[in-house]
């Protein structure tokens, strides 16, 4: 196991914004912004997918890991994101030695890219492929927008049968294409693979602290929608961004009291980091799009 310095080391914050491949590609920052916001369709389907495949969440969160390494290194214009989520749950099922076939993965993805009414947001997921890309049926969606004349070329009355999975040609230029991304991917991540989960800190800090159980579990939760939702994971250290899920979540939960005096000097962090990775998350929160909000206020993720 490689060490946190070793393994997909932190970038700034500064780098990620304006000096990315995408801004290098002439991408205006709001554009660059507009692009970004398809990592979380992006994430919803890389969840999706994995739960249909059984995949284990370290598995999802490696996979997830490697997505934002990727996009560190090229631009959104160049690789649609539905390509380097397939490539990179693929990558990590092998990795976290839960592999699955590529038949297996590229037919998930197929159906979840194809089939709206086979997907818990079908709105979310199906912008991160661009209208150029979409088979819609129509009426399969419960996004309005989603279902409109402009992105619908079919009639009312018109509807286009997909292929339960692929076969033949498609499935072999799907598996090759997959293959392909596959050795990107490696070379985006300098074939560092060993990637130290920030998930494991957050064990050893609630049990080093001797934290409640809703306290954990609501801090890996947080760990886990800054992971998928944010480019947090390569700008902070995993011990330190555990660290940050830890504070938002006792801050949330208002038990700063039952937590030892200074307790992120016992865990030789710093609370100025904690703390702006807890408004990061904050504003993450805020950004969710309404339509991924369950009526009781809970997150459709």
């Amino acid at each position: 196991m490689a060490s946190p310095d070793e393994s997909l080391p932190p970038q700034g914050a500064d780098a990620l914004q304006h000096h990315s491949p995408s801004r290098h590609d002439e991408l205006s920052i709001q554009e660059e912004e507009s692009k970004r916001m398809m990592m979380t369709s992006a994430s919803m389907l890389l969840q999706t997918a994995g739960s249909m495949l059984d995949l284990p969440y370290n598995a999802l969160i490696t996979a997830a890991i490697f997505m934002q390494r990727f996009y560190a290194k090229h631009s959104y214009t160049t690789f649609k994101t539905v390509h380097i989520v397939s490539t990179c749950m693929y990558l990590a099922s092998k990795l976290e030695e839960v592999p699955r076939r590529i038949s297996d993965v590229v037919n998930v993805v197929h159906r979840l890219q194809h089939a709206p009414d086979a997907r818990p947001t079908p709105g979310a997921i199906q912008r991160i492929l661009g209208s150029e890309d979409l088979i819609f049926v129509p009426g399969a969606s419960k996004d309005p927008k989603l279902d409109s004349p402009k992105l619908n070329p079919l009639g009312p009355n018109e509807k286009i049968e997909l292929p339960a999975v692929l076969t033949g040609k498609a499935y072999y230029q799907a598996k090759e294409q997959l293959i392909l991304y596959e050795q990107l991917v490696l070379r985006a991540v300098d074939f560092q693979v060993d990637v130290v989960q920030p998930q494991n800190y957050i064990f050893i800090y609630c049990r080093t602290l001797r934290s409640s159980q809703a306290l954990t579990q609501l801090a890996c939760g947080a760990l886990n929608d800054c992971i998928l939702y944010t480019d947090l994971c390569l700008r902070y250290p995993p011990e330190v961004l555990a660290g940050g899920a830890l504070n938002f979540a006792v801050l949330l939960l208002e038990v700063a009291h039952e937590m030892p005096s200074e307790w992120w000097v016992l865990l030789n962090l710093e609370m100025k980091v904690l703390e702006d990775i807890g408004n990061e998350l904050v504003d993450m929160y805020s950004k969710v799009p309404a339509h991924l909000v369950l009526e009781e206020g809970e997150l459709e993720f």
